[in-house]
């Protein structure tokens, strides 16, 4: 049995040698990047926003430089962490990869497919490594169920499933009021990629999407997607943002040999969190092991994505969510739009467009 409490992040820990700056100074830098970077030891430079007053104020608390503009910052850093909505991202992938610096780009890669691939072209034809930040990978749930299913523990999957189903006040991050993408861009695309890094790209997807009477944002709010792997795998992502009464998030992974369960605390009492629950059983058993684990997601798992970019700046080796594969994790988005479009099963390998939610 894995032990789902061990600090999946710790072997990243001390790769402080290259200078970090971060382009963004919104709450999750703060609450999130930083504090990660800096109990991880990484070296971060400093950061940079359009609201010099905001870059300042967070430059001040983690003592590194508020610097100007991002042209002034580059000079300085090894490496940039973009930490902006993705239609600025194109742009200062340009600036970053012509200042030779490597980056950790922000998820989505880009808000539309062919700047994504540009993105990836960019970034092919530079001496430079780049990233996408899609941290779910490194929540250590997450991770525990990777390693039960390299042990065989599992035996052969049979059935993913996570559910989320909170309430969302989508106006603490007003720009996405305005997308008509909104829940599987800039949510479940966590849990699409969690998906593809424990079992691979799905061969099929069936999707159906919703919104609420007189809601704000214009985008969809609660999403239901199948995804349909070789043999008998399927794998259903649930997730509501309109649940004002009983706020859950949990996951479950059966397999021949054995299954998981429990909850994701970043989520599971919405807006508080709490620790993530974790149970496992081998087959034929009635109790499994039980676990607690602390600061599972938010923000331990950020020492994941920058940690593992480190690693492969130091190794020549591919990070694990390098942007070729972040395509992958945008095209199988791009598919669930498509599918609901078309009320219909869709094979994500044959989506290279981007495709809007129609009501």
């Amino acid at each position: 049995m894995v032990d789902p409490t061990r600090d999946y992040t710790e072997r990243y820990s001390g790769l402080g040698g290259l200078e970090i700056g971060i382009v963004g100074c919104g709450e999750i830098v703060e609450s999130a990047h930083l504090p990660a970077y800096d109990a991880a030891g990484f070296s971060v430079a400093g950061v940079t926003d359009e609201n010099a007053e905001r870059a300042t104020e967070v430059a001040d608390r983690f003592d590194v430089v508020a610097y100007p503009d991002l042209e002034t910052m580059v000079a300085d850093v090894d490496v940039v962490d973009v930490a902006v909505p993705p239609r600025f991202q194109p742009e200062i992938v340009d600036t970053v990869v012509d200042a030779g610096c490597h980056l950790l780009c922000q998820k989505p890669l880009a808000d539309d497919f062919e700047a994504a691939e540009r993105i990836c072209e960019r970034v092919a034809d530079a001496d430079v490594v780049a990233a996408v930040n899609q941290q779910m990978r490194w929540e250590k749930s997450i991770r525990a169920v990777s390693d039960l299913l390299e042990e065989g523990a599992l035996g052969t999957p049979l059935r993913a499933t996570i559910e989320v189903n909170i309430e969302t006040d989508w106006s603490n991050w007003g720009w996405m009021l305005e997308s008509p993408r909104l829940e599987v861009m800039f949510h479940s695309i966590h849990y699409l990629d969690a998906m593809r890094s424990l079992f691979g790209d799905p061969v099929g997807v069936s999707s159906t999407m919703a919104k609420v009477p007189s809601q704000p944002a214009e985008g969809e709010t609660r999403t239901l997607h199948v995804l349909e792997y070789p043999d008998q795998l399927r794998a259903t992502i649930d997730v509501n943002h309109n649940n004002w009464a009983d706020p859950y998030a949990r996951f479950r992974f059966e397999g021949t040999e054995g299954l998981v369960r429990g909850t994701i605390g970043l989520f599971d009492h919405y807006p508080e969190s709490g620790p993530d629950t974790f149970e496992f059983l081998a087959a034929g058993d009635s109790e499994g092991e039980r676990y607690e684990i602390s600061d599972a997601w938010f923000p331990d798992a950020f020492v994941g994505t920058m940690g593992s970019l480190l690693e492969a700046i130091e190794t020549g080796e591919t990070p694990p969510t390098h942007v070729q594969d972040n395509l992958e994790t945008l095209r199988l988005a791009n598919a669930t739009y498509k599918s609901w479009n078309e009320r219909s099963r869709v094979d994500p390998s044959t989506v290279a467009e981007d495709h809007e939610p129609t009501w």
